[in-house]
């Protein structure tokens, strides 16, 4: 019976519920656009990075962990989302992170400028990139092919990453894998040096009308989150605070390999999820599943990923 429902379901083009659905040639629509304010917000999807989520969680028990996944649906290796973020307000267009470039070739990322396009974009359109730490999957695309993406654009990054990753002398007492670290942090951002193209900023600073820089370390050194703010509403750009939603908004206190300091990081995403389930705002993730903006709310010990709904009409029209 198993059998002959597969062979049905396959004939349809479906599957049996639990086995893995994808799309075919690995090609979806890659923007989705919302309104903040006087903000136009356009969710870029570089594509996604497959990884064992069991594994990649840290400070949790790995059988509470595999349950939780297991409970969500969730089949290892999984496609985690990279989402970058174009902002246009006041007559600039401002990207917030830039997926990975080639760097994760031929399978994971790579297709921001593809995307960008789609959504009626090029790079030299864009007047600024806003990075919120320096991680491959968030400067690579600054690089592709072994060129530089953005030419005409100033590259915001915080400058405790800057300072943390740029260090010459600790890259050469570096070992794996954060000497690999280092060397991406070079290869995607030495190019933009010498052509003065390169900002770093402090927390607490406005870089543009309506965007401000906060502190969000804990990932790495200078991991940062931009607030915008329009029209009475706002929003944060969040980075790399969540990577695996179905584990982390219930248990903030799980953080994953990729954190720097992992306590930190498990302190600073529970004070903000405190924070924005009492206030409200919107946040939004680079690799919550696409288009990785919603609200969380508190729900027990932890707390709830309500996304946004999905919308086709400007609010206002």
């Amino acid at each position: 019976m198993a059998v002959r429902l597969t062979a049905l379901l396959a004939a349809a083009g479906l599957s049996l519920l639990g086995t893995a659905a994808s799309a075919e040639n690995g090609r979806q629509i890659g923007y989705y656009r919302v309104t903040l304010g006087d903000m136009r917000i356009t969710v870029i999807s570089d594509g996604t990075a497959f990884r064992d989520t069991v594994k990649l969680v840290t400070r949790l028990d790995a059988k509470l962990v595999a349950k939780m996944l297991h409970d969500a649906y969730r089949e290892q290796p999984t496609e985690l989302s990279i989402n970058a973020f174009l902002i246009e307000t006041g007559g600039k267009r401002i990207l917030i992170d830039t997926g990975a470039g080639d760097l994760f070739k031929p399978r994971d990322g790579g297709r921001l400028i593809e995307n960008l396009k789609a959504a009626g974009f090029s790079p030299d359109d864009i007047d600024a990139v806003l990075i919120t730490h320096i991680h491959a999957d968030h400067t690579g695309g600054l690089m592709f092919d072994g060129k530089k993406v953005f030419t005409r654009s100033k590259i915001y990054i915080p400058e405790a990453d800057y300072a943390f990753w740029m260090d010459e002398d600790a890259a050469k007492r570096a070992v794996e894998p954060l000497k690999h670290v280092y060397d991406q942090a070079r290869t995607c951002i030495g190019p933009y040096i010498p052509t003065g193209q390169i900002r770093t900023f402090a927390w607490g600073e406005q870089l543009f009308p309506g965007i401000t820089a906060l502190k969000g370390a804990g990932h790495t050194p200078g991991h940062s989150y931009f607030a915008l703010e329009s029209a009475g509403q706002k929003m944060l750009m969040v980075g790399d605070t969540v990577h695996v939603a179905e584990v982390q908004f219930a248990r903030p206190d799980a953080s994953v390999q990729f954190d720097v300091d992992q306590k930190a990081a498990a302190e600073q995403r529970k004070a903000l999820f405190d924070d924005a389930a009492r206030r409200g705002y919107w946040l939004a993730f680079d690799h919550v599943s696409f288009p990785g903006i919603g609200h969380v709310r508190a729900d027990g010990d932890g707390y709830a990923w309500i996304p946004i709904p999905y919308g086709v009409n400007d609010p206002k029209r």
